[in-house]
């Protein structure tokens, strides 16, 4: 049985075009001055655009910016409490090698011990569990 590997295919033309738009409308620093301006001023943004392009100021649009916009915003909210709960909801959270405790699974051997070593060496108590015994004392 012959075993072949697929190559990943290059991204198409049409992804590498809406990449720059993608990452636009994750961005709510543009996003939000847009929709402002969509939503206060419409007769004006309507006279600027030309008439082939008169659909952008449409409701639609309007809705799937304001969307857009919404989500980049509970977006970078929750990126923000999930940082504040990994440092214990302090936004200055300082990792003091003295007071830390590390638990390492399987650290007796290959990049887990390379880890504890590290640690250790740092001044941190580490924690060892592990199936297998070590080959050498670790030390305290």
């Amino acid at each position: 049985m012959l075993l072949t590997t697929k190559m990943a295919k290059p991204p198409s033309l049409l992804k590498k075009t809406l990449r720059p738009v993608r990452a636009a409308l994750g961005e709510p620093r543009l996003t939000g001055p847009v929709l402002l301006a969509m939503l206060l001023y419409p007769l004006q943004l309507k006279s600027i655009l030309p008439s082939r392009l008169s659909w952008v100021a449409s409701t639609a649009v309007v809705r799937t910016l304001g969307f857009f916009f919404s989500l980049s915003i509970i977006k970078i909210i929750n990126r923000t409490l999930s940082q504040w709960q990994l440092n214990n909801y302090r936004k200055d959270a300082v990792f003091v090698n003295s007071q830390e405790l590390v638990l390492i699974t399987g650290g007796v051997s290959g990049i887990g011990l390379l880890m504890a070593e590290d640690f250790a060496k740092r001044g941190v108590k580490v924690v060892v569990l592990d199936k297998n015994l070590p080959k050498e004392d670790l030390g305290e």
